[in-house]
């Protein structure tokens, strides 16, 4: 079963901004089942927008939506410490002309550069749950919402 839940930043931004919030996943213990935490951003429509993802297995990844095509900008990506139980974590991405900075708990995972959706548009972070044969409870706690606009 998949079952996303979808929450928009209430305004517009400039297309150079600092998005951070914190997050912490609790009562998930499930090989089998997945947490995914995306922050959708210079969201125009269903078609143009860039999502950045961490999942529950330790892994992130970025990509493009573009014109309907998905573009693969980070490759998914293992690294330690993701989704430690029960532990708050900060994420949080940097968006400035075309350059992208990924980061998690303060250290930069990734830098990227793509130029094809350079303007303003919505920030979204979507909580997704994927689960095996057998459902189990997760809950996604999320705090401390910042966008900062970088001139």
């Amino acid at each position: 079963a998949y079952c996303p839940i979808e929450n928009e930043l209430p305004k517009l931004l400039s297309k150079n901004f600092q998005f951070e919030f914190d997050a912490r996943l609790s009562g998930f213990a499930n090989t089998q089942s997945r947490v995914i935490i995306v922050i959708k951003f210079r969201y125009i429509d269903t078609n143009n927008f860039y999502a950045i993802y961490f999942r529950s297995d330790g892994s992130y990844g970025m990509n493009l939506i573009y014109n309907g095509q998905t573009e693969i900008l980070k490759s998914v990506t293992k690294t330690t410490g993701l989704f430690q139980g029960d532990k708050l974590n900060k994420y949080k991405i940097v968006a400035q002309d075309h350059r992208y900075q990924i980061f998690f708990n303060d250290e930069r995972l990734a830098q990227l550069e793509d130029g094809n959706l350079l303007g303003e548009g919505r920030i979204f972070v979507v909580t997704q749950f994927y689960t095996a044969d057998t459902p189990e409870n997760a809950i996604v706690e999320y705090d401390n919402f910042i966008v900062t606009e970088i001139k």
